[in-house]
């Protein structure tokens, strides 16, 4: 049983965290992914996407199709987050065991999972998932362990890939100096780069593998995506409208109604879109690097002094290794200002860097046994700051459990009023004997922060009517748009809610919307129709005040 401590702590703390704090969506993408396997914001349970989740949708889709009320999308991302986590703690609980007695070995461990792991499973994210398993995989193939060692291994970091590569390729990054030090230590010659080459081998396997299979639909999305990044994830384009019709593109983009294909195309944004390296050295990139590093010093403080602390100890290395200790904090330093200067780093990314980094710094120290003798005074000193270090982010984990707890319950209740507001009007009541018609469907643009911090283990639903989405990364997906041409008949989107504007004996759609992206959407719609706020209390009793608001429309005859 002693040999399965570990295991039953890791068990126990993954449980305490999801069912006492709760686990949240750090974003809104989650949920709508779990939507559109489910089929809610789609024609059909949608089993492809264009970038995620490769091979897994199809299983997801058949399993909504099967119970539709059973959160899959989070069971799914859970189990493989917790396969991901025994994975790491196997590698960590491998280095530290020579070193600690077993008691202060499990508390090792289990001060490691609140400081560096707990965020993982507390905002939920599939950006995580993927990079923590390939992050995990590698470490288990460097590490010495035998031929076991190979099957969990691979299967974590091709898992990873299917579920986002270019999440799975950063957690590869963020992990190889770590599996360099682990795989020199198990092996010698090309024996210790046959973890690393394998890795990156399925990871080459699984791009190649898309490219070579992807529809035309898939390419476009790709396409339209990479562009899309550059201006609103990175921030490294920005826009040079000229016309009236350049002006409606940027605002669509700002938005984020991606939908409208005569709009937002790559051509379109590749002549609209440049970058300007004097505005982003001046202006753009100290601010992204003030932003990101603040932020990073505010959320990971304990990981930062860890790190610190192991950056003192390195002075007592040998010469030759404390080298190798320092090229790989230059490595992880220049990574991480990369990330934060260049292209993005948000929490989800941020954190997984840092495991690999603090783990990598570990494995460094312990190989060159710096931990054996030190002074009385070093130990005291530094398990005092310990205690305090751990108190302060107990304190902050409380503060953030409260925000996300509020938020979640916000957001529910939301979109349960919106489920049961009312879907029909008095022109549909008088003719729908003559005329039966399906629920009208609910229109969504820029209501997408009602899905954030919702929970993974929990089934939202809109209702039964047809959900159509206008705004954010999963409204250009394959789903929303034959959904869009299921209900207006139509190929294309503008024509399409025009004819869904005017619907058929009153059914009208209900129209969600943000009182930013209304105007929007209705200059895209050429003034027709107009969009007039509607002053509605739901059913159970609950007003709609601040955020997305519910619009009503004076339709017109198409032309």
């Amino acid at each position: 049983m002693t040999r399965y401590r570990p295991f039953f702590l890791l068990l126990l703390l993954v449980a305490a965290v999801v069912l006492g704090l709760g686990s949240y969506f750090e974003t809104s993408d989650d949920e709508h992914f779990a939507l559109l396997f489910s089929g809610a914001t789609a024609a059909a349970p949608q089993a492809v996407l264009a970038q995620y989740f490769h091979g897994l949708g199809h299983g997801l889709a058949a399993a909504y199709t099967l119970a539709p009320l059973v959160p899959w999308y989070g069971l799914l991302t859970g189990l493989l987050l917790l396969g991901a986590t025994l994975l790491y703690f196997r590698v960590l609980h491998q280095l530290l065991r020579p070193h600690l007695r077993p008691g202060w070995l499990l508390g090792a461990l289990g001060v490691f999972f609140l400081l560096g792991w707990l965020e993982h499973w507390q905002w939920f994210s599939h950006v995580r998932v993927a990079a923590l398993l390939s992050l995990s995989g590698l470490l288990v193939l460097a590490a010495p362990g035998g031929r076991g060692r190979w099957l969990p291994g691979l299967a974590a970091v091709l898992l990873g890939c299917l579920i986002r590569p270019s999440a799975a390729g950063l957690g590869l990054l963020a992990t190889l100096p770590a599996a360099a030090w682990l795989a020199a230590r198990a092996g010698a010659g090309w024996r210790a780069a046959q973890p690393l080459g394998a890795a990156l081998g399925v990871w080459l396997v699984v791009q190649a593998a898309l490219s070579l299979t992807a529809t035309p639909e898939a390419a476009e999305f790709r396409a339209l995506d990479s562009r899309l990044a550059l201006a609103l994830d990175y921030q490294l384009t920005r826009p040079q409208p000229r016309t009236a019709a350049d002006s409606l593109t940027v605002a669509a983009v700002d938005h984020w109604l991606f939908g409208a294909d005569t709009l937002v195309n790559p051509a379109a944004l590749d002549r609209l879109y440049r970058f300007d390296a004097r505005h982003f050295l001046t202006h753009t990139l100290p601010a992204k690097l003030q932003l990101r590093l603040t932020l990073l010093a505010r959320d990971y403080f304990p990981l930062l002094l860890a790190l610190a602390v192991a950056a003192g100890f390195s002075l007592r290395l040998p010469p030759k290794q404390g080298r190798w200790y320092w090229l790989t904090q230059l490595y992880f330093g220049a990574a991480l200002l990369l990330l934060a200067g260049v292209l993005k780093l948000p929490p989800r990314l941020a954190l997984p860097l840092l495991d690999g980094w603090l783990l990598a710094s570990l494995a460094a120290l312990l190989e060159g046994r710096v931990f054996t003798t030190w002074p009385r005074g070093w130990r005291i000193g530094l398990s005092g700051g310990g205690v305090l270090v751990v108190g302060l982010y107990l304190a902050k984990i409380g503060h953030r459990t409260q925000v996300l707890r509020a938020e979640q319950e916000h957001h529910a209740s939301r979109l349960e009023a919106a489920r049961y507001h009312r879907w029909y009007d008095a022109s549909f009541t008088a003719n729908y004997f003559d005329h039966p018609l399906p629920l009208p469907p609910l229109v969504l643009g820029g209501a997408d922060d009602l899905f954030k911090s919702l929970s993974p283990f929990r089934r939202y639903s809109l209702g039964p009517r047809p959900v159509l989405l206008l705004t954010g990364w999963p409204a250009h997906e394959a789903g929303p748009r034959r959904l869009l041409r299921q209900l207006s008949e139509l190929p294309a989107q503008l024509p399409g809610l025009r004819r869904l504007a005017q619907g058929p004996f009153g059914a009208t759609p209900r129209w969600l919307l943000s009182a930013e992206v209304a105007p929007v959407l209705a200059r895209q719609l050429g003034g027709a129709p107009a969009f007039r706020p509607w002053q509605v209390v739901s059913e159970m009793g609950r007003s709609f005040d601040g955020g997305p608001v519910w619009y009503s429309v004076n339709p017109q005859p198409e032309h």
